[in-house]
């Protein structure tokens, strides 16, 4: 990924879970966060699950250097969540307390597309978070990172990586050069409807084959094919 300077260009919010001073994982704003099911998964086999060791840093362009600091209520992980093929990779995060209106100017919140949307082949679209550069790096970023992608039609993806659900969509380039790579988990693919100009969180970085591969994109959970799922809960708790 390159440097990301304004944040507020693509409308939305990265921030990460932290646990002690060590930062994990990418998650959106919605009031609640959205991550993914595999990195709640992953803190709760290693009984890291307990919200009360969790903080959300929000509005954080540089590491250390978070616009405000959330308690965590609770974890909520997608039910069927499979942690063999990633289906169902999805999780929220409730906070305790919602963070405050003067933060508006760092952190906007972006819109959950509708059931039925889709963006066609060839759309571009942002994925952003605080992993690794490459597959190759040692030293994870302090500054938040982004890269261009673009969306990869579903028999497409599904020449490059063989099983792939409908709760699944590939984006990324040809050459590998821009993608999301370790670290990246839980962030958001931001795409930008041509029509009116909003910005929709489309995408949950989940997995892939190593990270800048040619002809091996990243793959990333179909947020539209959650909708009632994330309002459900949202309502329920």
């Amino acid at each position: 990924m390159v440097d990301l300077k304004l944040c507020l260009v693509i409308g939305v919010c990265v921030c990460v879970l932290e646990l002690n001073q060590r930062a994990i994982t990418g998650v959106k704003l919605l009031n609640w966060l959205i991550s993914a099911a595999h990195s709640c998964v992953i803190f709760d086999a290693f009984r890291l699950a307990d919200p009360r060791m969790w903080t959300a840093h929000l509005g954080m362009l540089n590491q250390g250097n978070a616009k405000h600091v959330a308690e965590i209520r609770r974890f909520v992980v997608h039910e069927y969540y499979n942690a063999r093929n990633f289906d169902y990779d999805i999780a929220l995060v409730q906070l305790k307390k919602a963070w405050p209106s003067s933060l508006e100017q760092y952190i906007q919140p972006i819109c959950l597309p509708a059931p039925s949307q889709t963006f066609t082949e060839g759309h571009r679209c942002w994925v952003t978070g605080w992993g690794y550069r490459s597959e190759q790096d040692k030293v994870l970023p302090t500054v938040l990172q982004k890269a261009e992608v673009s969306i990869i039609s579903q028999s497409e993806c599904k020449r490059s990586y063989g099983a792939v659900s409908p709760r699944m969509l590939c984006a990324g380039v040809p050459s590998g050069e821009q993608d999301a790579c370790r670290g990246d988990s839980g962030g958001p693919l931001s795409c930008q409807a041509h029509s009116g100009g909003r910005w929709f969180l489309t995408g949950i970085v989940s997995w892939g084959s190593g990270c800048g591969r040619p002809n091996l994109p990243g793959v990333y959970t179909r947020v539209a094919k959650f909708i009632d799922w994330i309002q459900r809960h949202i309502q329920n708790l």
